[in-house]
């Protein structure tokens, strides 16, 4: 089944003439420029330029397989789309309008040549985790090389512009992160609940009596029995302690011992007992002086117990780069990006079996913005089939 995403592929990867083309009207139409990708709502390219019977239009294009998807969609109640100059279907099976008149439309059926479709579908319907494995794998490292930089920046501005960091705090900001590094894959969501319960302004006042905040987050994490946690205690926060988890929010089935999130709840608790070193994390006011206090506070960890070098090395990747990285889109200033692949670069790969996966494909891990890079591939284009977006898929459709 054809869907959006191989006609934008198709408009993007200007396999549509440039000239000579014709509206469904039979109006002349020259493409200039296919436009930028919107990645947000709105129409699906902006500030694309087109000439329609020597008149010159610079606006923004939108995607559909049938023009009639234009009111499924509800897009005539939108004034985002006023300013739609090109209308580009594989069939047009009803006119579309604007607020003012008639919107040109281009039907692109003829160009989807039948090997892109087969290639298309191909991948769409591969039965394997790698979609492109199905074909011989001989230049994957050398696509995968060319998107690394654009994947590890994807990945971290993801990890960085979640909605619940917004009008949040720095000090706020990197403990939630800090949280969501401790659930790992099996239970990150769970752990960013956690954070979202959290009362952050009590463990702030609670800082001289770290017995609170223990049964304070022993509480509200849902995952300890009443006998577990200090009864005393507890009369004095149970009027703080409102909103809780419940142990169906946790994954403990096929998670190690270690991973568990019992276990993990303590090491965070005894993180948030003491702060010290955590919150010095925030007054760092360059990347030199954030490296220094990086190096203490997973020196730090390391005299922990319970937390092993894998422990260590997530919370550096997922919590402390991407905070640094935030710190960099803020701020504007490139020093901040430079530190966070530099310091990515530095650190060794990750080890798991999705990256074992890419492995088997060609590709040869020497750094965390790799590894980085092929989770971002995995879990954002690969899982999803994402294809016409991946410079490998672009290529083997477009062969």
């Amino acid at each position: 089944m054809i869907k959006e995403d191989l006609l934008h592929f198709l408009w993007k990867s200007h396999l549509i003439p440039k000239n000579g083309e014709k509206t469904t009207d039979g109006k002349n139409l020259d493409i200039l420029s296919v436009g930028v990708l919107n990645k947000d709502n709105g129409p699906d390219f902006l500030l694309a330029k087109i000439r329609i019977d020597n008149v010159l239009w610079i606006g923004s294009v939108e995607i559909h397989l049938k023009s009639s998807d234009w009111f499924r969609h509800n897009h005539q109640h939108d004034k985002r789309y006023n300013n739609v100059i090109l209308h580009v279907v594989l069939e047009e099976d009803r006119p579309v309008h604007n607020t003012v008149e008639e919107i040109p439309c281009l039907e692109v059926h003829k160009y989807l040549h039948p090997a892109i479709i087969k290639r298309y579908k191909e991948l769409q319907e591969a039965s394997v985790k790698i979609p492109c494995s199905i074909y011989d794998s001989s230049g994957f490292d050398e696509e995968f090389q060319f998107m690394r930089d654009r994947l590890v920046n994807e990945r971290l501005f993801r990890k960085t512009s979640h909605s619940d960091f917004r009008n949040k705090s720095n000090k706020e900001i990197l403990q939630r992160l800090i949280f969501i590094a401790f659930g790992s894959k099996k239970n990150k969501d769970a752990f960013a609940t956690l954070a979202e319960v959290v009362n952050w302004n009590l463990l702030d006042r609670w800082s001289n009596k770290p017995e609170y905040i223990e049964f304070y987050l022993k509480k509200i994490s849902g995952l300890f029995e009443a006998e577990e946690v200090d009864e005393i205690v507890v009369k004095k926060i149970a009027s703080y302690a409102t909103n809780t988890l419940v142990p169906e929010h946790w994954n403990t089935k096929a998670v190690r011992p270690l991973n568990q999130p019992r276990n993990r709840i303590m090491q965070l608790i005894e993180l948030m007992k003491d702060r010290r070193s955590l919150l010095l994390l925030i007054t760092a006011t360059t990347p030199h002086s954030y490296s220094e206090r990086i190096y203490l506070f997973l020196q730090e960890l390391k005299d922990k117990q319970g937390y092993s070098d894998f422990l260590i090395s997530t919370i550096a990747i997922n919590a402390l780069i991407p905070y640094a990285y935030l710190k960099g889109l803020n701020s504007g200033e490139d020093s901040w990006m430079d530190f966070v692949f530099t310091y990515l670069e530095d650190w060794k790969p990750e080890k798991n079996r999705i990256i074992d996966l890419y492995k088997g494909m060609g590709v040869q891990p020497k750094t965390a913005a790799d590894t980085q890079a092929i989770l971002e591939l995995n879990s954002y284009y690969c899982s999803s089939k994402k294809c016409t977006l991946c410079s490998r898929g672009k290529k083997l459709m477009s062969a």
